[in-house]
C-alpha cells in the first residue's frame, strides 16, 4: 500500500484500531466466508468411495453409541405418544 493509499483510509484504520463501524460490508464479509468454507472443504479428506465415511476410524465407537442413544430415545417418544393415544382414544369409548 503506498502512502497515499494509506491517507486516504479512515483515520481509525489508519492507526489499527477498530470498532463496530469499521467492519467490512456485508457482502465482503458474505463472499470471504464463500471463500473460507470452499478452502476448508478442499482441505477436508474425501471418502475412498461412495458410501465411505470421509471420518477417521477412531470415531465409529462414538457415532455408534449417538445413533443408539438417538434411536433408543426416539423409541420411548413414540412408545410414549403411542400409549397416550390410546389412552385418549379408551377414555372416548367408555365415555
Amino acid at each position: 500500500m503506498t502512502d497515499e493509499q494509506h491517507h486516504d483510509l479512515p483515520a481509525k484504520v489508519r492507526k489499527g484500531r477498530s470498532s463496530p463501524d469499521a467492519a467490512l460490508p456485508r457482502p465482503i464479509q458474505e463472499h470471504l466466508a464463500r471463500q473460507l468454507r470452499a478452502a476448508y472443504h478442499e482441505r477436508q479428506d474425501k471418502p475412498a468411495f461412495l458410501g465411505d465415511a470421509a471420518l477417521p476410524r477412531e470415531f465409529d465407537g462414538y457415532l455408534y453409541r449417538l445413533w443408539s442413544s438417538e434411536t433408543a430415545h426416539r423409541r420411548r417418544r413414540a412408545g410414549a405418544c403411542g400409549l397416550a393415544a390410546v389412552q385418549t382414544a379408551l377414555m372416548g369409548v367408555s365415555a
